[in-house]
C-alpha cells in the first residue's frame, strides 16, 4: 500500500494555493484531510451583500447573509476560519439590505474569530436596527480583532478590542464636518495603532481625544484630495503626533494647495522634516486647473537632508493636460530637484501619470515631451 502524505504536507501544498479559489474547491473533494486546510481559505474572507438579485452585484465574490447563515446552521466549525467580514451595502437607496436582514445578526453571533472587519454601507448608524448595532459593537471588541475599516458614517462612540492596531475611515462625511458626529475611541486601556488611514480631516480631533495613540503609527494614508482647502491644516496634529515612528505616509494633498499653502489655519507652519524616520513616500496630485509642483518640491525640500532615511518616492499625478507643452517646465525643476540626489539613500523613485479625461490632443506632445 502506498503511504499516505503526512497531514502537514498536505497543509503546506494548500497554503500555496491560498489565493487559487477554483483549485481550493477541487482539492477539498480529494479526500476528507484535504477539506479542513482548503475550507480554512476558502471561507478565509466572507464578503456578504445584497441577496435581490436586481441589487448591483459587486463584488462578484460575495454572497448574501441568508446563505451564510444556512451554511453556518450545516457546517458551525466554518465560523472558525473567518477571519475577514465584509458587509457591503454602498448606495441602499430606500430599502438597505442590512436594515431587512435579519440573518445578518445570526451571522455575527457566529464569528468570534475575526481579524478585520470592513464596514461599507450606507445607512446612518442611527437607522441601523438596535440589534444590529449590539452585534457590531461586539464584534469590534473581539479580542482576535486586528483591522477595522469604515466605508460608512461611523457611530458616534466606539470602543475597540484590545489589539486594534490598524484603522481606515475611508470616504466618510467628506463634504460636510458638520454633519460628522463625535468620533471618539473610548477603550478602557490605549489603543495603539501601527497603521492609520483617514478621508475624513473632520474626525482626526475628536479621534486624537480619545484612548487612542498615534505615537506608535508606521504607516499613514491620508486623501484630501476632495476636501475644502481649509481641512489641510486639520491633518498636521496628527502628523505631527507620529513624525518620531513613521515610516510610510501616503498623501494626497488638497488640489487647491500651492507652495504657499503649508501652513494650517492657526498659523502654524507644516515642517515635513520631523519625519526623520520616513522610508517611503507616496504622493497624489489630481488637479486640472492648478499647477501642483511647486509645492511638492517644496514639501521634498524641507524634508531633505543628507542623513534622511528615504529610500522610495512615488509619484502619482492625476490631471487634465490643457495644452501641448503645459507643466513641462514644472516637470523638469521637480527632475532637477530629485537630480541633485536630495536623499543619499533613495533607491527608488517611480512616476506614474494618469487622464481622468479622455485622451486630447495635447496628451500625446506633453506625454512625449517629458518621455524625451
Amino acid at each position: 500500500m502506498t503511504p499516505s502524505f503526512p497531514q502537514e504536507l498536505k497543509e503546506q501544498i494548500v497554503d500555496t494555493l491560498w489565493n487559487d479559489r477554483a483549485t481550493l474547491k477541487s482539492c477539498s473533494l480529494i479526500s476528507r484531510t484535504f477539506t479542513p486546510p482548503c475550507q480554512r481559505h476558502l471561507f478565509s474572507k466572507i464578503i456578504l451583500q445584497s441577496p435581490r438579485k436586481t441589487d448591483v452585484r459587486w463584488p462578484l465574490e460575495g454572497g448574501s447573509s441568508r446563505n451564510f447563515e444556512r451554511l453556518l446552521n450545516v457546517a458551525p466549525h466554518i465560523a472558525e476560519y473567518v477571519a475577514c467580514l465584509e458587509i457591503f451595502n454602498p448606495f441602499a437607496g430606500d430599502k438597505p439590505w442590512i436594515v431587512e436582514e435579519s440573518t445578518l445578526v445570526s451571522c455575527l453571533l457566529h464569528l468570534k474569530h475575526l481579524k478585520a472587519l470592513v464596514l461599507n454601507y450606507d445607512p446612518y448608524w442611527e437607522s441601523l436596527p438596535e440589534q444590529l448595532r449590539s452585534c457590531l459593537k461586539d464584534a469590534m471588541q473581539l479580542k482576535s480583532l486586528v483591522y477595522v475599516e469604515f466605508f460608512c458614517p461611523p457611530p458616534p462612540a466606539l470602543k475597540f478590542g484590545p489589539n486594534v492596531r490598524h484603522i481606515a475611515l475611508l470616504k466618510t462625511y467628506i463634504a460636510d464636518p458638520d454633519s460628522f458626529p463625535g468620533m471618539v475611541a473610548q477603550n478602557d486601556t490605549p489603543l495603539l495603532l501601527t497603521s492609520f488611514s483617514v478621508w475624513c480631516p473632520f474626525a482626526i480631533h475628536d479621534f486624537m481625544s480619545g484612548t487612542t495613540v498615534f505615537s506608535k503609527l508606521t504607516k499613514l494614508v491620508v486623501d484630501l484630495s476632495l476636501i475644502r482647502l481649509e481641512s489641510h491644516g486639520n491633518v498636521w496634529p496628527l502628523i505631527r503626533a507620529c513624525a518620531v515612528l513613521l515610516e510610510e505616509f501616503v498623501f494626497s494633498p488638497c488640489p487647491a494647495l500651492t507652495k504657499d499653502l503649508n501652513v494650517t489655519g492657526a498659523g502654524e507652519i507644516i515642517d515635513p522634516s520631523i519625519l526623520t524616520s520616513l522610508q517611503r513616500l507616496l504622493v497624489h496630485l489630481t488637479d486640472a486647473i492648478s499647477d501642483p509642483f511647486p509645492w511638492l518640491v517644496s514639501f521634498l525640500s524641507k524634508l531633505a537632508s543628507p542623513l534622511h532615511p528615504l529610500k522610495e518616492l512615488t509619484l502619482h499625478i492625476s490631471f487634465q493636460f490643457l495644452g501641448p507643452l503645459l507643466y513641462l517646465s514644472a516637470w523638469k525643476a521637480f527632475s532637477d530637484f530629485i537630480l541633485t540626489d536630495p536623499f543619499q539613500k533613495l533607491s527608488k523613485v517611480n512616476f506614474e501619470l494618469s487622464m481622468e479625461s479622455p485622451i486630447s490632443e495635447g496628451y500625446s506632445d506633453v506625454t512625449y515631451g517629458i518621455l524625451r
